[in-house]
């Protein structure tokens, strides 16, 4: 820098530029760079000071640089896991509602066998057959949950 410009910028109250310019060795363009990226994200000057403090900072090892990128990447990392695990729960919750959908046709097509039986004539009878029907509905339906929920990996909850 000339003489002339450094008296200008002094006058315009701009001293401070001279000196960071000098500091940079005239190399402006990493810090031009560090500008604009602050400026698109939005951050005022006080989040850049934070930024760095906490990047920078001497007082806890865990809050330096590499470490707060490596705990950036491993959350990261952790936020994909729980997504691929939360679209896997949909799809387990979607399945199960259809086969429950399916059962819940089923015991309608059980209890409509077992409403519409018109050779029963005394309550006795009529208990007994709708037990044995209830039941026999129920057993065969059971081996059908049983592999829905191994197919999903929720037997173990209910077992």
């Amino acid at each position: 820098m000339t003489r002339f410009y450094k008296e200008y910028l002094k006058l315009n109250q701009l001293h401070d530029l001279s000196i960071v310019y000098q500091e940079l060795k005239g190399d402006i363009i990493p810090f031009l760079k560090l500008y604009r990226s602050a400026k698109a994200a939005g951050m005022s000057e006080q989040h850049v000071v934070n930024l760095l403090r906490i990047a920078n900072s001497i007082d806890n090892d865990n809050n330096n640089l590499p470490a707060v990128e490596h705990r950036y990447q491993k959350l990261t990392q952790e936020v994909n896991s729980l997504e691929i695990r939360k679209l896997n729960s949909n799809r387990t919750l979607q399945d199960l509602r259809k086969r429950i959908l399916s059962l819940r046709k089923a015991l309608d097509s059980c209890l409509t066998q077992i409403t519409n039986r018109k050779n029963i004539r005394t309550p006795f009878t009529f208990y007994a057959y709708f037990l044995m029907t209830f039941f026999n509905c129920i057993f065969v339906r059971a081996s059908s949950i049983q592999n829905t929920l191994s197919a999903s990996g929720l037997k173990r909850i209910f077992t």
